[in-house]
């Protein structure tokens, strides 16, 4: 079964944003599609910013690992200076990213486009960090009493993390296999069987 989901962040301003959520499996499947969505989103992001800007991108990663346990947190308060999320009026923002991901039994293809910024613009940074912790925050708020849920997503954070401060991004397999395989590692209650017909 080939599963196709997508996620678009649209930053109205650089500090509010809403999120496009669409996964078409039901139940179970669309909780794992998610998290898959969220860990290929995370990971392309860090990989990009981490070509020039190495520094930033070691800044996410340690947010991301000092995330875990929080999210119920991350959902519920917006803190000053943290992204604050906003519902989406189908409005499309100039500046957005929009993320698609095809997943089969034989593999995965996902792909990240950044539209409305300019190739060399200097706050790459700010909207990657930014664009994260939004689609968290919104994800976290759209299951928050699924303890199953929160948990695999907060374990998908500190992995996500843990392993570009290891370098593992930078080379092998491609981004979006990788991020497969941390999803499927944080995956916790949905077994291998439940999950064969959407990976």
């Amino acid at each position: 079964m080939t599963s196709i989901s997508r996620a678009e962040v649209h930053f109205y301003r650089p500090n509010q944003a809403a999120v496009r959520l669409e996964c078409d499996p039901s139940g179970t499947g669309a909780e794992f599609q998610e998290i898959l969505l969220f860990c290929c989103f995370a990971v392309e992001h860090l990989s990009r910013v981490g070509e020039k800007m190495a520094s930033v991108a070691t800044l996410i990663a340690l947010l991301l690992i000092n995330l875990r346990g929080n999210l119920h947190r991350i959902a519920e308060e917006e803190s000053p200076g943290s992204p604050q999320v906003r519902a989406y009026n189908g409005i499309s923002a100039r500046k957005r990213f929009v993320a698609d991901l095809t997943s089969a039994p034989d593999g995965i293809r996902f792909c990240l486009r950044w539209k409305g910024f300019s190739f060399l613009f200097r706050r790459k940074g700010y909207y990657a960090t930014h664009s994260i912790l939004v689609l968290l925050r919104y994800m976290a708020r759209t299951r928050l009493h699924d303890a199953g849920y929160l948990a695999a997503l907060s374990l998908a954070c500190s992995e996500i993390g843990a392993r570009y401060l290891r370098g593992e991004f930078s080379s092998g397999a491609p981004l979006e296999t990788k991020a497969r395989i941390i999803a499927l590692r944080v995956a916790g209650k949905w077994t291998v069987e439940r999950l064969r017909a959407v990976v």
